[in-house]
């Protein structure tokens, strides 16, 4: 994780070494119940729901959240 101002804001970025997201999640990744597939040797997966409601939070604070490979 990293902070940093740039310009007027401060920009957070988290950084994990996971499975990773394919460019065809990308434009869904934030969607309520999106789920990519299910990788080899991944046993349990969510609700899809995580992300869609981190967006919602940032975004009722009037924060922006996005993401990038």
């Amino acid at each position: 994780m990293r902070a940093a101002q740039e310009g007027s804001e401060v920009v957070v970025a988290i950084r994990d070494n996971g499975i990773g997201i394919s460019s065809e999640m990308m434009p869904r990744l934030f969607s309520m119940f999106s789920q990519a597939e299910t990788a080899l040797g991944r046993a349990e997966g969510g609700l899809g729901v995580g992300l869609s409601l981190v967006r919602g939070l940032v975004t009722l604070h009037g924060w922006e959240c996005g993401s990038a490979q």
